[in-house]
């Protein structure tokens, strides 16, 4: 499922909300259609909230500028972004890194360590 991310919490959170909310045998696309909004609202509610909550206001700013490339971005996307410089960002994206929000999955890119994120962001006002 491209929503999981492969992430196990969430193929959890899938297959109960989709085990528990079809109509017959089998599960259907059209039941992954009807019961998605619901899902993402309780992982928006739960799991993605619990996250965002957890960072500083400086910190939020970054994610939200990571979020506007989608999953991950690089340094000179952060740059354009936030309108700061390599050495300004560097200590939030430390700091993001020390609490589990982001990693680095490559040389100068930041990622959301929880597939989704950024979607989550993007539908979510601050």
């Amino acid at each position: 499922m491209i929503d999981s991310g492969g992430y196990p919490f969430f193929i959890q959170v899938y297959g109960d909300a989709l085990w528990n909310g079809s109509h017959g045998e089998t599960i259907q696309i059209a039941d992954l259609r009807r019961l998605r909004p619901r899902i993402l609202a309780t992982l928006d509610a739960g799991f993605f909230r619990a996250r965002y909550v957890r960072a500083s206001t400086n910190e939020r700013k970054l994610m939200r500028n990571i979020a506007g490339f989608g999953e991950s971005a690089t340094i000179e996307q952060l740059q354009q972004a936030s309108g700061r410089r390599n050495n300004e960002i560097q200590p939030t994206i430390s700091a993001l890194i020390a609490k589990g929000l982001v990693y680095r999955p490559e040389r100068a890119r930041i990622g959301f360590t929880a597939p989704m994120f950024g979607a989550f962001l993007e539908r979510t006002p601050d």
